[in-house]
């Protein structure tokens, strides 16, 4: 499905085997639930609105979820308004996990995002044990690269053989390492017995190389040695503008052709 407005409140598929939602838009006041207890392959990508609450997907395999569109409704930038759950949450015991838990099952995951995004990060919170993952992919943005999210995700992997993290840079690249927690130490104890294979993928910039060497300096401390840990240059990013030829009919019928 690609493109489509899905304005409904629950979505259930009891036979489905793959499910592929590409650039589709949910309610921005509720979200949709979706139960697919057959699935094996799910994609979810670039969706506005609010993000879908996973259910019920115990067979599911490969899933890559990818959060970065603008019009996604989980984000916020510090904002003050006090019913952000960005900002301020959930009451104490009610949050409900919105995609980790159900994604815990999976063999090959990737996840995305951009900074604003709150939803991995409240979902970690919940702690969901990947107990069958054995391929992960995180593509996250420079000021979004939270040592103690990355660290966590790792204590709930344990049999991960293969991790690839992409650290990119954005329009908010200057002020990339505020609000992170630089004065609580990182509890950097983890065991990934099985992990055979780092990859970091990265833009050629300052800031996303001092993040690079605080991810080898964890993975080092934690038994992955350097021979593990391979390096790839990421392309930078295009501009944030595109040029569109637009006839000057669209802007005067009366046009006919000259100066």
């Amino acid at each position: 499905m690609k493109e489509c407005g899905l304005w409904v409140r629950s979505m259930s598929f009891p036979l489905l085997k793959r499910l592929f939602l590409t650039e589709c838009n949910f309610p921005v006041d509720r979200r949709v639930s979706i139960s697919a207890p057959g699935i094996v392959s799910l994609r979810l990508l670039e969706c506005g609105g609010k993000t879908p609450l996973l259910e019920n997907m115990p067979l599911l395999e490969t899933a890559s979820i990818d959060l970065s569109r603008y019009e996604c409704k989980d984000k916020c930038g510090g904002c003050t308004d006090e019913s952000c759950e960005g900002c301020h949450g959930y009451p104490v015991g009610s949050y409900r996990s919105i995609l980790l838990n159900v994604l815990s099952n999976a063999i090959n995951l990737e996840l995305k995002d951009q900074p604003e995004v709150y939803i991995y990060k409240r979902d970690l919170e919940c702690c969901p044990v990947f107990g069958r993952l054995k391929t992960l992919l995180l593509d996250m943005w420079c000021r979004h690269v939270d040592m103690h999210a990355l660290v966590r995700i790792l204590q709930h992997t344990p049999i991960l053989e293969k991790l690839t993290i992409q650290l990119r840079s954005d329009k908010n690249f200057l002020c990339a390492g505020r609000g992170e927690r630089k004065h609580v130490r990182i509890v950097q104890s983890f065991c990934c017995a099985q992990l055979k294979e780092v990859s970091i993928e990265c833009e050629e910039k300052l800031r996303v190389k001092d993040k690079v060497r605080q991810i080898v300096k964890i993975l080092n401390r934690n038994g992955i040695h350097k021979e593990q840990i391979t390096f790839k240059k990421l392309p930078r990013p295009e501009g944030l503008y595109r040029l569109v030829a637009v006839s000057p009919r669209a802007f005067d019928d009366n046009w006919s052709g000259g100066e």
